[in-house]
């Protein structure tokens, strides 16, 4: 890739991870839940469950409606478009936004209380001593709790660090409650 299109292929990479960490915005709702998956050469996909604004508690309703997104950035179709120069002029003059697709679907409110009382549960170390870095490979961001004033962000790089399994787990859970009601739903 000429310099040229790398610098704007990064502008627009920037702009992809930028929409994939802050989320899905859906009026009335909060994330209680995003599980951000970012492979080197892949598309990247963030997993989150929703939760209506002011329904923390989740196990005392029969009526709350929670909503699974999931959010890819197709890395793969984006980077063609900066392959050679004349394939970039194929796309016009103007700057270029990340392909984005978004797809949600509602959940039962079940499978999202386990999950509530699962990640109440789970304790991890706040330091890490031992850890590994990377250029391939996917980087894991785990985003609990979709308030303004408290939220807890972990990352890693490919397996997560000794402690952290458990947050492992939980990135597999919500990526498979996700999948799955999408699945479902269609």
């Amino acid at each position: 890739m000429e310099r040229e299109l790398l610098v704007e292929f990064k502008v627009l990479q920037n702009e992809a991870l930028a929409r994939l960490s802050a989320g899905a915005n859906r009026k009335g709702y909060l994330c209680q839940f995003r599980a951000i998956a970012l492979p080197s050469f892949e598309d990247c996909r963030a997993y989150e469950i929703l939760l209506p604004r002011g329904s923390t508690d989740v196990r005392a309703s029969n009526t709350v409606r929670a909503v699974a997104v999931r959010t890819v950035w197709r890395r793969s179709i984006d980077i063609e478009k900066f392959r050679d120069p004349v394939v970039r002029l194929k796309h016009g003059l103007a700057r270029l936004h990340p392909t984005i697709e978004e797809t949600q679907a509602g959940v039962q409110l079940e499978p999202v209380t386990k999950l509530l009382s699962k990640v109440g549960a789970v304790t991890v170390p706040a330091h890490i001593a031992d850890y590994h870095v990377g250029v391939d490979g996917t980087s894991y961001e785990l985003v609990l709790g979709g308030h303004f004033v408290v939220e807890a962000r972990f990352k890693w790089w490919c397996n997560a660090p000794r402690g952290w399994e458990p947050l492992s787990a939980l990135f597999g859970d919500i990526e498979a409650l996700v999948e799955n009601t999408l699945v479902a739903g269609s």
